[in-house]
């Protein structure tokens, strides 16, 4: 039902293009699509050429995941709501978009314009590697198991709270 993937899937390979068409057809069959923008420049030659590639794939990205560190490399000049705007101008596919930002949390932006904000659980961190990951594994994970067809502001809430504690 969900086809995840992250930006590392992008770089040019024949994993690039198994995704791409795995994600079209997935949306030709009615599946939803979820992307972890997941930004490593050192994977690429150059931002530009990174940035082009994920403009590439976002026509056909249900669900957005973006760190607040990564949407200021991707967009520095530009504030958060102008870029969550953006993307729902741009994106007509988009159906919302996760912003992780650490110690402030994690919020869901919606294409209506309302959000959903979790404040981060109080832990000490030893270790971030794979708490991404993990957040939207969780995320996912609960949404492909609602049982309806059309999730409720409350589903989303559920998840994105399941999502914070698997992660820390």
């Amino acid at each position: 039902d969900i086809l995840h993937f992250c930006s590392f899937s992008l770089v040019d390979s024949p994993a690039k293009y198994a995704v791409i068409k795995a994600a079209n057809c997935l949306n030709s069959v009615g599946g939803s699509v979820a992307f972890d923008l997941n930004l490593r420049i050192r994977q690429w030659n150059s931002l530009k050429e990174c940035v082009c590639e994920i403009d590439k794939i976002m026509p056909f990205v249900d669900y957005l995941k973006i760190s607040y560190e990564e949407l200021i490399i991707y967009y520095p000049n530009m504030s958060t709501k102008s870029v969550i705007d953006n993307f729902f101008d741009t994106y007509l596919r988009l159906q919302l978009v996760i912003i992780t930002a650490g110690e402030k949390g994690s919020t869901i932006y919606f294409r209506d314009k309302s959000t959903i904000h979790i404040p981060p659980d109080i832990t000490t961190a030893v270790d971030t590697t794979g708490a991404g990951d993990c957040f939207y594994g969780a995320f996912l994970y609960c949404i492909s198991e609602a049982s309806k067809n059309v999730l409720s502001k409350q589903d989303y809430k559920n998840a994105l709270t399941f999502a914070t504690t698997a992660a820390t």
